[in-house]
């Protein structure tokens, strides 16, 4: 039986004045979790008093709000005090607070994968580069060395054939390192590319003799 209780108790729950909650409290409409309750009287009778219980409850009105409970029995065990305290803000907060550092992990942790994938991409972009230019530069070396080779005056048709395949690897090397350096901007779509025609057949030539 409740035979006291404060005017900032009946605000709480919602009743006019202390008068209408002594005649008409009932814990029933206020206690969210009855079986919880229940519990919590258990541990009152068997330790003499609860402390910092956190528990949801509501109004009259039906509006929940979360309180701080503490209660504590006389030496008799004849008579409890309690004390609820609302701590919605509080504990409103610590949600808000919570929210914000789950996402700001979430930020850290796309920004860890994004790192990560940046460094796969460099390792993968380093690994392309040189196999790329491995080709190209090697044709060079080789035609390079034809070219001190092919000293005879006969042989000028094969140097200057040297010379073209020289050309052509320099030119080749360069059009690589214009798409490394365009890459990005078309990703970005910033230039779309550019389509030409060309002989099949003779870049095909081209290619098995430089294999």
């Amino acid at each position: 039986k409740t035979i006291n209780v404060n005017e900032v108790c009946s605000q709480l729950f919602g009743y006019k004045s202390t008068t209408d909650f002594l005649n008409n409290y009932d814990p029933s409409a206020h206690f969210i979790n009855l079986e919880e309750r229940k519990k919590n009287l258990e541990t009152l009778a068997e330790k003499g008093e609860i402390r910092n219980r956190v528990i949801e409850m509501k109004k009259l009105d039906g509006t929940h709000f979360w309180a701080d409970l503490y209660i504590k029995l006389n030496a008799d065990k004849s008579l409890a005090q309690a004390l609820i305290i609302d701590i919605s803000k509080q504990i409103h907060s610590r949600e808000i607070l919570e929210a914000k550092v789950k996402e700001r992990t979430l930020e850290l942790t796309e920004s860890i994968r994004r790192e990560k994938e940046l460094g796969e991409m460099k390792s993968r972009f380093v690994y392309m580069a040189s196999h790329e230019f491995r080709t190209p530069l090697s044709i060079i070396l080789l035609n390079a060395s034809l070219i001190g080779m092919a000293n005879e005056p006969e042989a000028a048709e094969e140097r200057l054939k040297a010379v073209g395949q020289i050309s052509s690897s320099v030119k080749n090397l360069t059009g690589i390192l214009d798409d490394f350096l365009s890459h990005e901007m078309l990703t970005k779509g910033i230039i779309q590319p550019d389509s030409a025609g060309f002989n099949l057949p003779e870049f095909l030539r081209n290619v098995g003799e430089e294999m």
